[in-house]
């Protein structure tokens, strides 16, 4: 990356690319993102675990995304429809907050794993016709400090370097505003779509390693 006179420009494996505005939404890699830049950003990569579950017959309804937490109370157990006969479970909390690193971690969903989810879900769900575990994986949910995104310029001195990043494994749900607040801090200088969500601009105070803010 060169900072170059009204923009940016990005070393790629195809090539250079030039830009006047440049947004980090890299997910766990976005401290990594940050630090080409000289920035720095507090994100905490967490492993979590998902399994697909294969249903012999499919239901007759649609199953609704379905989330056993409240206030950090529950057992964190997670499910949705994936396909008709197919279903996506997964444990939101975690025994550990270990930071992951992005590049070389375990993306394989654990044994012990699997068997605590078919226990939770048999205990909400118990008769789920037919249900089998198929295939698991892991992946990374990007945590900020006090586990809200961070949207906005790091550094105010340089408002096109937009941040978009910490939404903690609600990107899918939380994407469609944070690419506007994303773009109205890239184009406008403030979240104008949506006013209030400057507090989740990367402030220093918000900005900070995880744990600071407890």
């Amino acid at each position: 990356m060169k900072r170059r006179q009204g923009g940016y420009t990005l070393e790629t494996a195809k090539g250079a690319i030039d830009s006047d505005i440049v947004i980090n939404a890299a997910g766990a890699w976005a401290p990594a993102v940050a630090g080409l830049f000289g920035q720095s950003l507090y994100i905490c990569p967490e492993r979590h675990e998902a399994i697909v579950i294969h249903l012999d017959q499919p239901l007759d309804y649609t199953m609704p995304m379905v989330m056993d937490l409240v206030n950090g109370q529950g057992s964190g157990l997670n499910f949705r429809h994936e396909k008709r006969d197919e279903l996506i479970a997964e444990i939101h909390k975690v025994g550990s907050r270990v930071p992951e690193d992005p590049d070389n971690y375990n993306d394989q969903c654990e044994e012990g794993s699997k068997v605590r989810l078919a226990e939770l879900l048999l205990d909400r769900l118990p008769e789920l016709p037919g249900a089998r575990l198929g295939r698991g994986w892991a992946g990374l949910y990007p945590i900020s400090a006090d586990h809200r995104p961070l949207v906005g310029p790091i550094d105010p001195s340089e408002p096109t370097l937009v941040t978009a990043a910490g939404a903690g494994g609600y990107g899918i749900q939380l994407g469609p505003v944070i690419g506007q607040m994303a773009a109205d801090w890239a184009l406008h200088g403030a979240p104008v779509s949506a006013p209030g969500t400057e507090i989740l601009a990367p402030t220093t105070g918000r900005n900070a390693p995880p744990g600071s803010s407890d």
